[in-house]
């Protein structure tokens, strides 16, 4: 089963510029998920997944860092390997 893509029927309709949210009146103004609506929502946990996707691969990489930085100053295997 591939789990990195979209089920058919989860793959949400094309968005338009219609569907964007309006702009706040305060940019400080904190905005909470379950304040969106159905379509803003969809852009929030797309760019959130997006997001966490781009960063996924940094991570795993520094944390092969840590590990080999930590084995070299102590001269044992550190954490736990996956």
């Amino acid at each position: 089963m591939d789990y990195d893509t979209w089920a058919e029927e989860e793959v949400p309709p094309p968005l338009t510029d219609d569907d964007a949210p309006a702009p706040l009146d305060e940019p400080e103004e904190e905005v909470n998920p379950w304040e969106l609506t159905d379509v803003e929502r969809r852009i929030y946990e797309a760019g959130f997944m997006a997001g966490y996707a781009s960063r996924d691969a940094e991570v795993a990489q520094l944390n092969h860092e840590a590990d080999r930085l930590y084995d070299k100053a102590f001269n044992h295997p550190g954490r736990t390997r996956r």
